[in-house]
């Protein structure tokens, strides 16, 4: 299985709430008040830093369920909020939800804080080579 991929490049995670790309992302949260007025709402950003298990090109036996646990960092401007969730967007789907909680602290994850995000997969029955 595949690191999370990037809209821009291999190393930042920037597709957020865009549908069209295929990665997983952070939606940012709505802010009363910002509607129509461009850069006022603060946006969430986070940038990959490392596959805490299940490396890249990892073979598994199919059907095998397991956890995938991925480091990002918070390279935004401002702290993630308790209620953050990781959103599969694209590629292919190895579990029945559309997203993941995650363990944000009550104060939130400050800038350039890093979080260990973890999900439950199932591999695919069939072999090959499967991208999420």
């Amino acid at each position: 299985m595949d690191r999370p991929m990037s809209c821009r490049n291999p190393w930042s995670s920037k597709c957020f709430n865009y549908p069209t790309q295929k990665s997983w992302a952070f939606p940012h949260p709505l802010y009363k008040g910002s509607r129509g007025v461009k850069g006022a709402q603060p946006k969430l950003d986070s940038r990959f830093v490392l596959d805490v298990n299940v490396s890249d090109g990892t073979v598994m036996p199919s059907s095998t369920p397991f956890t995938k646990i991925w480091r990002m960092r918070n390279s935004g401007k401002v702290a993630w909020p308790q209620g953050v969730r990781l959103v599969w967007i694209g590629g292919d789907q190895f579990f029945s939800a559309d997203s993941v909680e995650t363990e944000i602290p009550v104060n939130g994850l400050p800038v350039d804080g890093e979080l260990d995000i973890a999900a439950d997969f199932v591999a695919p029955a069939l072999p090959g080579r499967y991208i999420s």
